[in-house]
């Protein structure tokens, strides 16, 4: 009796195998995409719906930014409230505005560091004011440019030539962006010319 040893498998197996694999590998990658472009809307979403708040006023004493605070309804029962002059509606800023970082950099005569996150926004303007008593205020502008997935108030370095005296100045920043003015940040930095 005579054995058969020629092989019997599937010549077309291996390609079939392989064929799998990459539409199994392919449909992962396309799901993989997917979740991350969801995970990207729900961030934006989330942090549009954070940008409709009213701030509220601070000390100045550290960088700080304003506590955001919702406006309580008016309204009774179920009705809609309507808005009367003794009752306007309440303006929301969409301009959501955070100091990082204000200081100098290492020792006497370096610039003044101002960094900051600008949210619900792509262009406009930084306003910057510092003030001390009995001293001339100091007033910049600076640009808001994007990168990535922040924007910031771009080149916010005040020369330590700029500041007539030592000692603490109040800061205050805003961003503008046409017709819309963030929540005003506040903090209290030290100079040494």
């Amino acid at each position: 009796m005579k054995i058969n040893t020629k092989n019997t498998k599937n010549p077309n197996l291996k390609r079939y195998v392989l064929a799998a694999v990459f539409v199994v590998t392919l449909l992962g990658i396309v799901v993989a995409a997917y979740l991350y472009s969801r995970s990207i809307t729900a961030e934006d979403t989330e942090s549009a719906s954070q940008t409709t708040t009213t701030p509220a006023k601070t000390s100045t004493t550290k960088p700080q930014t304003t506590t955001p605070q919702t406006t309580p309804s008016t309204s009774t029962g179920d009705l809609p409230s309507k808005d009367t002059p003794s009752n306007p509606p309440t303006v929301q800023p969409t301009i959501n505005l955070t100091l990082s970082r204000a200081g100098q950099n290492t020792g006497s005569g370096q610039p003044l560091a101002i960094r900051t996150i600008v949210e619900g926004v792509t262009s406009g303007t930084c306003e910057v004011t510092l003030a001390k008593s009995g001293q001339a205020t100091i007033n910049k502008s600076y640009p808001i440019t994007f990168e990535a997935r922040t924007a910031s108030c771009s080149g916010a370095d005040v020369p330590a030539s700029d500041f007539s005296a030592d000692g603490d100045w109040q800061l205050s920043v805003i961003a503008k962006s046409g017709a819309q003015i963030s929540n005003t940040v506040t903090s209290t930095v030290t100079i040494t010319r």
